[in-house]
């Protein structure tokens, strides 16, 4: 019976399969246009020769099994490079319902108006495809969309696409089934058109980087199918967060970078199913509420750059501690308050959460010791950033082989002591920095041990003596800025050292990019999410403090001043090219 079926099955029309190999040949194939590993050249395989006539068969193609007409195009990631013009045989196919071209390269060109030909299409997709210019008003006549998604169409001069009035309201009026509206870093300019609230359906509403302004309508938070909000990246965007009901489908709910301000309030906790939660960079204020710790599905939070407070002790309550640091549910995998006003000292229940990979507690008021367990509670941890508080002692000494550590950060704190050589089992570690503390130790040379070391930074500290040891290599293959200033280091430069640090010798401006780490985490519904932590430093050049947020890799630089440092200046330092921010000479 099922060999019957598929013989009845239509094959592809003729003239649908002629308009596809048009649509082919006005491109080219240019494997630089995506970095998608999985991307392929989908259009390879269409040909009308042989067991290959058959355009429902090619690669890309989905036909409608009773009819034989095309219906997807789902070209996505197909190293497409090319221009689609108002004549471009892609509008003759009138049946489709499914248009993805996304991750390919359109060379800047505008959206044809003929889009609005396409009068069958549920779902159209588009992004990250190097579009450009203004958005057709056409796209509003679609009015079966379900999926809209024009996303990440923007260069490094920001040029991309963009609404023109009457703009973003315009294009939602007729379309009533929309349930995806994804347009990050499209060019809105307005404000957030309140019919929004009209579209009961919709599930994913992400407007991040839109250039919005005014007041955000409460009313959006209260559509009864919203799953995903992302207003991120809108610094003029204001609001306030409303009372939240428990039937509430919210899962990721993200507003980092806009003025949203006032008080968390204590229905968020009624948000059974939040997953994402991102309020870093915003205006809130006041105390964090006892009901966040019902959210018992947060995989993600960041609260950093607010201004968030403490009153009473057992006020904050993610779980029931004396100190006022919320400890977020055991579930949790990146974690950020950084910037706020946080006092005291760190819980022990912290040691809890063992599928942690970001913990950022950094810049606030935090004082006591840092936490054993600190060192070993998470096999997962990846950032450890403690940076800019009043902690004292020394540093936990138990840190276990096979740790995934990648960014410790303690510097501008008040610890003591000596640098516990367990450290050497931190193998992944990228950047350590403990600048501006009180540590009374040698120069650790089993440092050479963390061959992926790429900032190391012991400015500021109580270091003594020499650096060199003819027994032991400190090779740092990979090491491009090193802070050594402000310390009692003595005798000869390490010229020895430096003839082994390689990546201050070249670097590819053509491959500049920031320091950072990707977080890859299993999500619910078998779904991944990927959050990247940037490496953050500060470097003291000539008295000057700088605040680097994002470091970038062909960054190199040598700082040794102020030591005790005697001898001459090797010949070969001339050879560390890259390091421009060399200052071996002060003293």
């Amino acid at each position: 019976m099922a060999n019957s079926l598929s013989a009845e099955q239509p094959k592809c029309h003729a003239d649908e399969s002629s308009a596809l190999l048009q649509f082919k040949q006005s491109f080219s194939i240019g494997k630089s246009t995506s970095s998608d590993p999985s991307a392929y050249p989908k259009v390879a395989s269409w040909n009308l020769e042989g067991d290959s006539g058959d355009c429902c068969s090619w690669d890309g193609i989905e036909c409608n099994q009773e009819t034989g007409h095309v219906i997807g195009l789902d070209l996505s990631s197909s190293f497409l490079h090319g221009f689609i013009n108002s004549s471009s045989s892609l509008f003759s196919l009138v049946h489709l319902q499914r248009l993805n071209l996304a991750y390919n390269d359109f060379d800047y060109s505008c959206i044809p108006l003929e889009i609005g030909h396409l009068s069958g299409l549920t779902s159209l997709n588009f992004s990250s495809s190097v579009f450009s210019g203004r958005i057709p008003s056409e796209i509003s006549k679609l009015s079966k969309l379900v999926s809209i998604d024009l996303s990440f169409n923007v260069d490094s001069s920001n040029s991309g696409l963009k609404f023109e009035k009457p703009g973003l309201r315009s294009l939602l009026h007729n379309l009533t089934n929309l349930k995806v509206l994804r347009l990050n870093d499209v060019s809105i300019s307005s404000e957030v058109p309140d019919t929004l609230a009209n579209l009961t359906s919709l599930t994913t509403l992400v407007l991040e980087s839109c250039g919005l302004h005014g007041e955000f309508p409460i009313s959006i938070f209260y559509l009864p199918n919203l799953q995903v909000l992302d207003v991120s990246s809108n610094g003029y965007l204001i609001g306030h967060l409303p009372e939240f009901h428990p039937s509430s489908p919210l899962q990721d709910l993200m507003l980092s970078g806009t003025s949203f301000s006032g008080k968390l309030p204590d229905s968020i906790g009624n948000l059974n199913f939040l997953n994402q939660l991102d309020f870093s960079s915003c205006y809130f204020s006041g105390s964090l509420p006892a009901s966040l710790g019902n959210l018992t599905q947060l995989n993600y939070v960041s609260l950093s750059s607010n201004k968030f407070n403490v009153g009473t002790l057992q006020l904050l309550g993610f779980e029931q501690h004396p100190g006022p640091l919320p400890i977020p549910p055991l579930s949790i995998h990146y974690y950020s308050v950084s910037y706020n006003k946080l006092t005291g000292e760190l819980p022990p229940l912290i040691c809890r959460i063992s599928s942690l990979y970001v913990l950022d507690l950094s810049n606030n008021n935090l004082t006591g010791t840092i936490l054993p367990c600190l060192s070993n509670f998470s096999d997962s941890l990846k950032v450890l950033n403690l940076k800019g508080n009043n902690f004292q002692g020394p540093i936990p000494h138990s840190y276990n082989r096979g740790n995934k550590l990648k960014m410790i950060d303690f510097s501008d704190n008040k610890l003591q002591g000596k640098v516990p050589r367990s450290l050497a089992n931190c193998t992944e570690l990228e950047i350590l920095d403990l600048s501006n503390n009180l540590f009374d130790d040698t120069f650790p040379l089993w440092l050479g041990d963390l061959t992926k070391l790429q900032v190391l930074i012991l400015r500021s500290n109580k270091f003594y003596g020499a650096i060199v040891n003819p027994k032991i290599k400190l090779e740092l293959p990979n090491l491009h800025i090193i802070d050594l200033s402000h310390n009692g280091f003595t005798g000869n430069l390490p010229s020895k050292y430096f003839q082994s640090w390689n990546a201050m010798k070249f670097f590819d401006v053509d491959k500049m990019k920031y320091m950072d780490t990707i977080i890859d985490v299993g999500g619910n519904n078998d779904t991944q999410w990927s959050y990247d932590y940037s490496y953050t430093m500060s470097i003291i050049n000539k008295g000057v403090n700088t605040e680097y947020q994002e470091i970038p890799n062909i960054f190199t630089a040598i700082y040794l001043s102020s030591n005790k440092f005697e001898g001459v200046i090797p010949k070969f330092i001339g050879n560390l090219k890259g390091a421009s921010g060399a200052q071996p000479f002060q003293q």
